[in-house]
């Protein structure tokens, strides 16, 4: 029997957990600003478009042999160029770059070549039978030599010159099916990797073009990625090559045997060749890393009958009770930040409106998981946009007057007229799904930035993961974009909140835990980068153990990535750095001008053709 003192006791310590608990909800809830963006930028800072200086470009020169307007290769190598600061001079044909620097003679050739880094090929746009003795030529003369692709095999065959030129001692079949590839360490960002399907569902992710012609490279050859073969007993020195590297003489040739190059993927390809070509690399990047969850959440209780069939719920109830705690959870595992692009209504002519309590709660919400709402044009009516945007405008006017909407998920370009008017007044940027018809990074307007997904929330194939790799090696830039859309209006038993959670989950927890070191940002963060990195240039220099880095419209900070061959820093001024990998850097860079000084007990040299 509990003496009365003991009762009393007890009771105080109840009554004062519980006026804490009480109090701690409301001091947190009033705290709590969820009526403003926290990563709201001055308009004077969110709409500088700074063209990159002309000061230093000239010194990273490339040529490129094709067409950057009309072709997927093309607009991916004129991506890459822009990103690395490069200056890219562009020719439909070699007859047309030869017609202003002839070779006539060795000595002529030296003289006349140009300084370029590399020679970029569209084989598309050659001529064989006339260009190979010239392209070998310009090898023997040191000029480094970039094949995006390969011409038919036909051509191939017939040639036993540009067989030499490219590395391939003979062709072991015409045609042979690979059963997956391997991508070997050391030329992308996050290491080595195979893309073999060993069930029914990893089948799902297999989009590589497995059919390929099987070549047999130079013994001097360094492989990048090759083909796997079914038949154990081949020699690895044997299997089909995919990417590759041959020398003639001094320089450098690299061979891209597929369409990879007309992908994003490309970009971070580049940016690994011209690794290779320097016993150094040192480029600006963009180091961000965003986790959007679009058309979310849904604040109006719609297509009701498909989601009581399929979870005995509302819409609404959905989206809170099932979806957040599976994203919330999410974000917390991969210590990404959330961008949630609103959705008020998806069906303006179902009668249905959106509750404010709801938009009320979620504002509360990510203001403590530190997110960020944004909006969204999605609907899966035929209302005119103009119209769409003005109801939300009126609703988000009368529940959150206070909160400045800068990001926007947009389906189309129909929006960029509307920009910078009514609801849109205050957007600096745009995401958008992937496509490989526009950039990653660019300018939407004139003041507004365009980010391309990298890759989508519920889906991951093989090639989405070697564009992951590309691009944070480029760009140390990833954008995952999950769209809610198929969760509110599911297209087929695929669309199951199960099976999209499911999949959600384990392509964020596994395919970017090798680049945790790149920095998570919400879309207003990562604009703020981007703009800096677009009006960035940059010089940087080597003597000795020592790298003088010299930056210009440098607008408090940037990021650079450093890759060597075997050496490590030993000392930086003007900046900070973390490890990414074996080799590889992340540069913090504060002032104008930094210093890198590398251990030169291992030096390994060489040549920048």
């Amino acid at each position: 029997m509990l003496s009365r003192r003991k009762f009393l006791a007890i009771s105080s310590i109840m009554a004062v957990l519980f006026f804490m608990f009480q109090f701690s909800n409301v001091i947190k809830d009033r705290w709590n600003d969820y009526g403003k963006n926290e990563y709201e930028r001055p308009v004077a800072e969110a709409t500088g478009n700074e063209a990159p200086s002309k000061a230093f470009v000239g010194e990273r020169p490339v040529i490129y042999i094709g067409d950057v307007e009309h072709t997927k290769t093309g607009r991916v190598v004129a991506e890459w160029a822009g990103y690395s600061k490069r200056e890219l001079t562009v020719y439909e044909g070699l007859a047309a770059y030869q017609s202003e620097h002839p070779l006539t003679n060795v000595a002529a050739a030296s003289e006349s070549r140009p300084d370029a880094q590399a020679l970029i090929l569209d084989s598309a746009y050659l001529d064989f039978s006339k260009d190979t003795q010239a392209l070998s030529e310009l090898a023997r003369q040191g000029a480094n030599l970039i094949f995006c692709n390969l011409p038919t095999l036909s051509v191939i065959e017939e040639n036993e010159q540009l067989r030499d030129l490219l590395g391939i001692t003979y062709i072991r079949e015409k045609e042979v099916r690979l059963m997956g590839t391997h991508l070997f360490g050391g030329f992308l960002l996050g290491g080595a990797t195979q893309y073999i399907a060993t069930d029914e569902e990893e089948e799902k992710k297999q989009d590589l073009d497995l059919t390929i012609p099987w070549y047999i490279t130079h013994s001097g050859s360094k492989s990048y990625m090759v083909g796997l073969l079914e038949d154990e007993a081949v020699e690895n020195e044997i299997l089909p090559n995919i990417i590759w590297r041959t020398s003639v003489g001094d320089a450098k040739v690299f061979v891209v045997n597929g369409d990879y190059m007309e992908d994003s993927m490309g970009i971070g390809i580049l940016s690994a060749f011209l690794y290779e070509l320097h016993d150094y690399e040192l480029y600006p990047v963009v180091n961000a890393q965003n986790m959007v969850i679009a058309n979310y959440p849904g604040l109006a209780s719609e297509n009701n009958e498909k989601m009581q069939e399929l979870y005995n719920r509302t819409q609404e109830e959905v989206f809170r009770d099932i979806a957040w705690p599976s994203i919330a959870a999410i974000s917390e595992k991969s210590g990404m930040y959330l961008s949630c692009m609103l959705a008020p209504q998806f069906d303006y002519g179902d009668g249905q409106l959106p509750d404010a309590k709801e938009l009320t709660y979620y504002l509360k919400l990510m203001k403590e998981r530190k997110a960020e709402a944004g909006l969204s044009t999605s609907q899966v009516s035929s209302v005119p946009l103009e119209e769409k945007l003005k109801e939300d405008q009126e609703f988000l006017s009368q529940n959150v007057q206070g909160y400045t909407f800068q990001s926007l998920y947009a389906d189309g370009e129909e929006v960029y007229p509307l920009l910078g008017g009514g609801l849109l007044k205050d957007i600096s940027t745009i995401v958008t799904e992937y496509g490989s018809d526009r950039p990653i990074l660019s300018y939407a307007t004139e003041d507004v930035t365009l980010q391309n997904a990298t890759v989508g929330g519920f889906q991951h194939t093989f090639s989405e993961d070697i564009r992951v790799r590309s691009l944070e090696t480029a760009l140390a830039y990833s954008n995952i974009v999950a769209d809610m859309e198929l969760l509110a209006y599911p297209r087929g038993q695929e669309n199951s909140w199960e099976k999209m959670i499911d999949e959600f989950s384990s392509n964020t927890n596994t395919y970017w835990k090798n680049f945790t070191m790149f920095e998570p940002t919400v879309l207003s963060e990562s604009d703020a980068r981007i703009r800096n990195f677009m009006a960035l240039d940059y010089e940087c220099e080597r003597e000795g153990d020592q790298i003088s880095l010299k930056t210009e419209n440098l607008n408090g900070e940037a990021w650079f990535i450093l890759r060597t061959h075997g050496e490590e820093i030993q000392k930086v001024e003007g900046a900070s750095y973390q490890e990414i990998e074996k080799d590889a850097y992340l540069l913090r860079i504060q002032k104008p001008q930094a210093k890198i000084t590398l251990k030169s007990d291992i030096r390994l040299h060489y040549s920048a053709g």
